[in-house]
């Protein structure tokens, strides 16, 4: 499940908030770091994560990072944040799922998917 890690702290070239239960798409060059940002709530026990295989053109630089919108509050609302790099051209889908990372057998409350179109940069 997941993209494997891939290391490296590079700021992202482009960053995309992706709206749940929703589909967007994403024109992206080889070479680009991109971001994901997802809306979430810390306090819920709920965290977004990748859904199915990593497509072959991406690889995971890193997260879930959560960010609270307000860090003085517990259990705040904020954004989880996805790194990848396109490692090739091609098309591919990549899925994010929120669900309770404990529950084997749960399913997830909310989805968001984009739809990637990476070309030579």
């Amino acid at each position: 499940m997941g993209c494997a890690t891939g290391g490296g702290s590079r700021t992202p070239d482009r960053v995309d908030v992706l709206h749940p239960d929703a589909t967007s798409r994403l024109d992206v060059e080889v070479g680009q770091v991109v971001a994901f940002d997802l809306p979430g709530h810390a306090g819920t026990g709920y965290e977004w994560r990748p859904s199915g295989a990593c497509p072959d053109l991406l690889q995971l630089i890193d997260g879930p990072r959560f960010t609270p919108a307000d860090p003085t509050r517990v259990g705040s609302s904020g954004l989880a944040r996805f790194r990848y790099r396109v490692v090739a051209v091609g098309e591919a889908t990549l899925t994010f799922e929120y669900v309770r990372a404990w529950e084997t057998d749960g399913r997830p409350v909310r989805r968001s998917v984009v739809e990637l179109v990476a070309a030579d940069g």
